[in-house]
């Protein structure tokens, strides 16, 4: 888990695009593993326990590095890594790439 950890925090820092909004990823979590995207864009209200509106704050996605529906790297990830660190997160997680 560690070296997968390690490779995965090499995408901290990069960029993209997602659901129309400028993206960078800001933490890879242990736990799914996860990665955190960071909305460049204005804030968002946030609700509290009680979802009562509380203050602006920027938004965020959490997205598990496995998804769900192809059982490969999640697509959002394939797009911030190269074929080869593709293949050797896909090595560390023992996933087979999907046939073209």
């Amino acid at each position: 888990m560690e070296r997968l950890l390690g490779e995965l925090q090499k995408l901290i820092g990069r960029q993209l695009r997602y659901e129309g909004c400028h993206c960078e990823v800001i933490e890879v979590l242990a736990e799914g593993p996860a990665i955190v995207l960071y909305k460049h864009s204005p804030s968002e209200i946030q609700a509290n326990w009680f979802g009562e509106a509380q203050r602006r704050a920027p938004g965020t996605y959490t997205l598990p590095l496995v998804s769900r529906v192809t059982k490969d790297l999640h697509p959002v990830v394939l797009a911030l890594l190269s074929d080869d660190e593709a293949r050797t997160i896909r090595g560390l997680l023992r996933l087979r790439a999907p046939a073209r």
